[in-house]
């Protein structure tokens, strides 16, 4: 790994279209079919999940999934694979 760059300025290339306002940014560019996940968090700090019914939520148009502790793919530890298919 070199340092050479520590402390250094840098010019970047996409600097001057930054700072003109000209740069498209992630949300600027056009993508198909996109899908947003929007997270909700417990009000209650300490509370146990018991059930999570999600009929309602998944009959509103445009939900595509709820997402809960009993469907989420699994997280593989740092440096692991995990092949669920």
């Amino acid at each position: 790994m070199t340092t050479a760059y520590i402390g250094q300025p840098l010019s970047r290339l996409d600097g001057p279209a930054k700072v003109s306002g000209k740069a498209k940014y992630a949300f600027e560019y056009d993508v198909p079919n996109v899908a947003y996940a929007y997270v909700v968090s417990s009000s209650i700090a300490r509370g146990r999940i018991k059930r999570v019914d999600a009929t309602a939520a998944l009959q509103l148009p445009g939900v595509l999934q709820v997402l809960t502790h009993e469907n989420t793919p699994r997280v593989a530890p740092k440096g692991e694979i995990v092949d669920d298919a």
